[in-house]
């Protein structure tokens, strides 16, 4: 948590991945890491059909960022070998290889012989929104040992993690990027103001052709503003035709498009409406091709003498001359402006340069508009970032600390704050304001509207600009609710555990030692052999019971932690229901003390795909329980009986998972198990908890014995078998279940 922490409040991507490095080193206690980043996705296509799985090219240019290594090391892995051997076989399979010597695994082949490389490996590929951006390797253990399981856990959440941090310093980067070029753009737009100024003293048709081109940027519709530079345009030439064309967005450089598109088209004053399908013009068709590649102004003096000048919008309308310009900024060509006229005409040279010069200004205004939709598409993407963080997140900026952004999980606790007068924060953006960090401190809020305590953990740290001033100030808020009601249940587990072991041992041990001092009395007491062996037995049982009650606890302790770890076997085959049933009851005749449990089970019930041991370790459960919360006389009873999913609204239970966590095919068959009672049933407010592990109704607690587990461990041994465990909405208690037939 600390790595990632301090992981994402790094801002520049230089800064972040270095931190990735270093922290990720010393996390997984390896000598040597590596971070390969790519500059741009990997593609990927289908292979040649033998095998169905995307193949991906790996793209050529990377970054590859180390720490562990010396200069000399460094230079010796130059250039790093991200297409051979284990490098090549996280990156291209995208998985995570953990091998405890690089020189023993055949996917090794082709790396360098280094010291670096030679000993336990460890890589996990980093995806950001579920796509490969590269890779982190861990290699040398400190300890001299191989990398453990739990490295490999933790390596892949860290690289989850750095994954979204990567992601976000370069959106930063690209927001700082993007803010310098507006900049420069703002600059040179006051500077074209200023030129532009001095033609409004001359021509009042300049002057409303300059407030449409500063208008481009500001409108929410830019063919709509274009119109407006048309009409304009028109005017200040005394023409009666134009046209503007622009290239789709993001080309550039020397390459022509494939096809213009017309959005803008006057006609004395009038907009001429054009069908989408005609809307798209070939460069070769009118003078746009030709200025295009000219680059240059160009006009037609009489299109009777060229025909093929003509755009086919202006065809029929009476046009005879033409003059056309190119937009262009910077060199890069962003599309045609164009006029025309009905008379035949020679245009002046003061018109022509107008025509350029207005030209060079729309595309500045073009790209400064496109620009300006492109900054606030990145700025909506960062607050997306934000937005999905788990954590509070917030910049604030000086000098009054004014929030600036904040996500919805900062909102949520600040309101909370408010709500209690505390604020959720403290001074910790004002103290990073100032140049100070903040880390990890740690309070407590009393929310009065719920009366809950809320507990969060806070830090802050100033971000500095170029000069090294504070230009702003980064306060990440994680709330602790959860983790502190987590050590809460540990707590609880351990009571519950010394607790229930102290007692079956505690009657072992008192049992232990009437039985010691009547084996002592022997011959020499004052009770008969008979009666003497028959208390001797009767202690023998209950010290029997108490170390099965040990030995149950025990076993429900294993099977938690085993389904938790998710590294519970079981072992399928065919378990016919009825003589299981009898079995148990059998069993559980002690718990009975006659009292009779209703069997229902059909004639035609077909056999169950299951684990016998763990179907009936969930039933006996079952069973125990309704026994312990039932009194005598109370009915109680097993139904079984083939289910159909569609009827129960179940339909989507078939997608069932292995214990090897692959996806299997969903059975054809279910048989949906029922274990029912008419006590005093479970109250609404613990039936949402009721699975939960250690979790017990407050009713039970002081009055059975119990640790919580029972119906927990029942949950995931049925869904281990691709099943499903609800509680019955109807009086009493009832527990049904499906399980895969045969």
């Amino acid at each position: 948590r600390e790595a990632v922490l301090d992981v994402a409040a790094e801002l520049s991507l230089d800064g972040s991945q270095a931190k990735i490095v270093s922290r990720g080193r010393v996390l997984l206690g390896a000598r040597y890491a590596f971070l390969v980043m790519f500059a741009e996705p990997p593609l990927s296509h289908f292979g040649n059909g033998k095998s169905g799985h995307p193949v991906l090219h790996l793209p050529r240019t990377y970054v590859v960022v180390h720490d562990g290594l010396s200069q000399l090391d460094a230079v010796a892995l130059d250039p790093f070998p991200v297409n051979t051997g284990l490098f090549a076989t996280v990156l291209r399979d995208c998985v995570t290889v953990r091998v405890p010597r690089t020189a023993d695994d055949p996917r090794a082949r082709g790396m360098p012989d280094h010291q670096s490389l030679s000993s336990s490996f460890l890589g996990v590929p980093v995806r950001v929104h579920g796509q490969l951006c590269g890779a982190l390797y861990f290699t040398d253990r400190l300890d001299g040992g191989e990398f453990s399981l739990d490295d490999e856990k933790l390596a892949e959440s860290f690289a989850a993690h750095a994954g979204v941090a990567l992601e976000g310093a370069r959106h930063i980067e690209t927001i700082h990027a993007d803010r310098t070029e507006l900049a420069n753009l703002l600059e040179r737009e006051q500077l074209v103001s200023s030129q532009l100024g001095q033609l409004r003293n001359a021509l009042e048709g300049e002057r409303e052709l300059l407030k449409s081109l500063v208008d481009i940027p500001r409108s929410p519709n830019i063919d709509s503003a274009l119109r407006g530079v048309l009409l304009h345009l028109a005017k200040g030439i005394q023409a009666d035709v134009g046209s503007i064309l622009l290239c789709p967005p993001g080309l550039g450089g020397d390459k022509l498009p494939d096809q213009l598109e017309v959005r803008a088209c006057m006609e004395q004053g009038r907009q001429i409406e054009i069908p989408a399908h005609e809307s798209l013009i070939a460069p070769s068709a009118g003078l746009s091709g030709r200025v295009m590649l000219a680059r240059d102004v160009l006009y037609v003096r009489d299109v009777a003498e060229d025909d093929d000048a003509l755009e086919p919008y202006f065809r029929g309308r009476g046009v005879r001359s033409l003059l056309g310009a190119p937009l262009s900024i910077k060199g890069r060509l962003i599309g045609v402006v164009q006029v025309g006229s009905y008379a035949v005409r020679t245009f002046e040279e003061s018109e022509i340069s107008f025509l350029h010069d207005a030209a060079d200004l729309t595309a500045l205004s073009i790209a400064h508009a496109r620009l300006h939709q492109e900054v606030t598409r990145s700025a909506h993407l960062l607050q997306a970032v934000l937005e999905a963080a788990p954590i509070g997140i917030s910049v604030t900026v000086p000098p009054d600390g004014r929030t600036e952004l904040a996500n919805g999980v900062m909102r949520n606790l600040e309101a909370v704050g408010a709500r209690c007068g505390t604020p959720t924060v403290g001074d910790a953006p004002m103290r990073a304001l100032r140049g100070e960090t903040v880390s990890r401190r740690e309070h407590t809020i009393l929310d009065a509207a719920t009366g809950q305590a809320l507990s969060v953990r806070t830090s802050a740290a100033p971000v500095f600009d170029d000069d090294g001033l504070v230009q702003a100030a980064v306060t990440v808020v994680q709330e602790l609710t959860a983790e502190k009601e987590l050590e809460r249940l540990r707590e609880q587990f351990v009571s519950l555990v010394a607790h229930d072991l102290r007692n079956p041992l505690n009657a072992a041990m008192m049992h232990l030692e009437l039985l010691r001092e009547r084996l002592e009395m022997g011959p020499k007491g004052d009770m008969k052999d008979g009666p003497l062996i028959a208390e001797t037995l009767k202690t023998a049982d209950a010290i029997h019971r108490s170390m099965l009650r040990v030995s149950d606890l025990v076993s429900d302790l294993l099977d938690y932690s085993r389904l938790e770890a998710r590294q519970l076997t079981i072992y399928k085959n065919e378990v016919a229901l009825r003589p299981l049933v009898r079995e148990l009851l059998d069993e559980l005749r002690p718990m009975l003390q006659g009292r009779q449990v209703e069997v229902d089970i059909d004639d035609d019930l077909p056999a169950l795909r299951a684990d016998r041991r763990r179907l009936a370790q969930v039933l006996t459960n079952l069973l125990s329980n309704a026994l312990k919360y039932t009194a005598h006389g109370v009915r109680m009873g097993l139904r079984a009986r083939e289910a159909n999913l569609g009827d129960l609204g179940l339909v989507g239970v078939n997608e069932g998972i292995s214990n090897e966590g692959s996806t299997t095919a969903p059975p054809a068959r279910w048989v949906l198990l029922t274990v029912w009672d008419l006590g005093v049933g479970i109250p609404p407010d613990g039936r949402q908890r009721l699975f939960d592990p250690f979790y017990r109704l407050s009713r039970d607690q002081e009055s059975r014995e119990g640790t919580g587990l029972g119906l927990y461990i029942s949950r995931g041994l049925c869904e281990a078998h691709s099943g499903k465990i609800w509680i019955d909405d109807v009086p009493g208690g009832s527990f049904s279940m499906l399980w895969p037939a045969v």
